[in-house]
């Protein structure tokens, strides 16, 4: 997908287009990925099959606000801000030029993560042609529809919880999550900025879970003193009781030992 962001904004840039063509388009990133997925899924599906994928597909229904914001301050500065104006960023963050292309190529990784798993989510959906390219690529004797259907389940179930709970906490957090490719595996790492205005985008069930985040940071520490406190106070009644008790038990037992004896 990076080699179809390159190409793409070369072929863009040969043509006379005024920057605001550019920020209205999202950077064009509907055509990206509607390229990208084509080029990769011709090899395993007909062309009427992937038509129908990206008439499905919708990014806004996947990436946030930021996400999209992001996306639009990053390739303006990689691909076509002037070197006075970067030098300028630099400074005001008191970034070196490496550093600073360092972090831009990070949150376009970042990007092609998070475009590739929008995209996945939709073929998931459609699960013929889901089958289809998975015996092909895995081949028939590694994929057997139990497992396909495991996936897929939990996929679904990642995709709930992410929506109605992770996205909302960290919206409300302020937190920004960033993926990028390690040796091995993907690793995330979070940044934290203003998601405020990310709130009147969200649906009835999302927002009432940030006033349960709400609600919880504002009573949980108070209640937790609360219990500490009670737990303290009803362990010394307790203990208090249990050694009245044990202190009257004993002094019992030692005057009818005491009686015994004079008995005896």
């Amino acid at each position: 997908m990076l080699e179809e962001i390159k190409l793409h904004f070369v072929s863009l840039l040969s043509v006379d287009f005024s920057s605001s063509i550019f920020f209205k388009k999202k950077f064009f990133l509907k055509e990206i990925i509607s390229n990208s997925v084509y080029n990769f899924l011709s090899f395993y599906l007909d062309e009427e099959t992937i038509i129908l994928l990206l008439q499905q597909y919708s990014y806004s229904d996947y990436l946030t606000s930021l996400d999209l914001v992001l996306w639009t301050e990053v390739c303006y500065l990689l691909f076509f801000s002037s070197s006075d104006k970067i030098n300028r960023s630099i400074d005001k963050f008191y970034l070196s030029q490496e550093l600073f292309q360092e972090q831009m190529f990070v949150l376009l990784e970042n990007y092609i993560i998070k475009i590739a798993n929008s995209i996945f989510r939709v073929f998931l959906n459609y699960s013929q042609s889901l089958s289809n390219f998975l015996s092909i690529a895995c081949g028939q004797y590694y994929l057997s529809q139990k497992k396909f259907r495991y996936l897929k389940n939990n996929l679904l179930v990642n995709d709930l919880l992410d929506f109605y709970i992770y996205s909302p906490k960290l919206i409300y957090e302020n937190r920004y999550v960033i993926f990028n490719f390690n040796s091995s595996n993907i690793i995330s790492r979070s940044i934290y900025c203003s998601r405020d205005q990310e709130l009147i985008k969200l649906s009835s069930i999302q927002l009432l879970i940030i006033v349960y985040f709400e609600l919880q940071d504002l009573f949980f520490p108070k209640i937790k003193i609360f219990v500490y406190l009670l737990g303290k106070i009803l362990m010394y009644i307790l203990t208090y009781l249990f050694g009245t008790i044990f202190k009257v038990v004993s002094q019992n037992l030692q005057k009818i030992f005491r009686n015994m004896k004079i008995y005896v």
